[in-house]
């Protein structure tokens, strides 16, 4: 089982990850330097691999079959082959290019969705999901079908961050970086209209605030799940035994009494706007 400190680290680089430039892609895997230098990690792709570390710990014994949910272009498997040593890493994911980026012999790519995945029963070691289930239209439906493809004895390990309603869950976060909870706040249209007025425009300038603000509002690519939900989702999992099921809170600092009162008044308590992250564990229990 993974070491308190190590925990410890995977939680606290969860909370660093609303201050933290996003990536650009529907998956918003964390890039900023802060976030994997204070956990003692080398580079921007470390922090997936720390996990997959984390992931493995929990197993008894070395995993010999893997399946990455929401594994893009295939990096997301590579950790699993080359600082693991799997045999064989199935990737899932429903983007157009799944697996583009990374070829190997031990792995195979499935274009499908989380929600109905065409498998048979307990078959995985671990079935790990790194940064996707905020992406997932039906969490529960998938996190049933985690349960069911993991064989007796395996591991799902899922951690699913920045969750829609805390204060950068769009994942546009260096557009709206003086803006917390804007998404929360206003509506698509006010929200094209705001940056118009005020001159908001990607960093990046690949395409206008209109693309990124439809895109981001669009519940196509953002389930919009409350994050009490996906406690709820992993509590009562067919033959899993839970070994974390949390929320990830970022300090009560980021959110100031106006601010609060207004989105109180929309219907969001404090847990819900400080839940950042969220992080299961669950071991597959044998069956009688």
């Amino acid at each position: 089982m993974a070491s308190p400190i190590g925990l410890r680290k995977a939680v606290r680089g969860l909370r660093l990850l609303a201050e933290a430039p996003l990536s650009r892609t529907a998956r918003a895997r964390l890039r900023h330097p802060r976030v994997y230098q204070l956990m003692g990690l080398k580079s921007p792709h470390s922090l997936h691999e720390y996990h997959t570390r984390v992931a493995a710990s929990y197993l008894r014994g070395k995993p010999g079959r893997v399946l990455v949910v929401g594994c893009n272009t295939g990096r997301e498997c590579a950790a699993f082959i080359t600082q693991l040593g799997v045999s064989r890493v199935d990737g899932l994911d429903v983007v157009e290019d799944t697996g583009a980026d990374f070829s190997h012999p031990g792995v195979s790519y499935l274009r499908t969705s989380a929600e109905r995945i065409g498998i048979r029963d307990d078959v995985y070691d671990i079935v790990y999901s790194y940064a996707t289930m905020e992406h997932v239209a039906n969490i529960g439906a998938a996190f049933r079908e985690f349960a069911r493809i993991t064989r007796p004895g395996g591991i799902i390990y899922s951690l699913a961050a920045p969750l829609w309603n805390s204060r950068y869950g769009h994942h546009k976060t260096r557009m709206f970086l003086s803006y917390p909870w804007i998404h929360l706040r206003m509506s698509e249209d006010e929200i094209i209209e705001f940056c118009e007025r005020n001159g908001i425009a990607n960093p990046s300038g690949s395409h206008d605030a209109v693309h990124h603000v439809r895109y981001m509002m669009n519940p196509q690519f953002f389930n919009k799940t409350p994050a009490a939900r996906y406690l709820e989702a992993c509590r009562d999992l067919p033959d899993v035994e839970v070994l974390m099921n949390e929320l990830n809170l970022e300090s009560e600092r980021v959110l100031d009494a106006v601010m609060f009162d207004e989105l109180r008044q929309k219907g969001y308590s404090t847990q819900e706007l400080l839940a950042l992250g969220h992080t299961f564990v669950g071991r597959k229990l044998a069956q009688t």
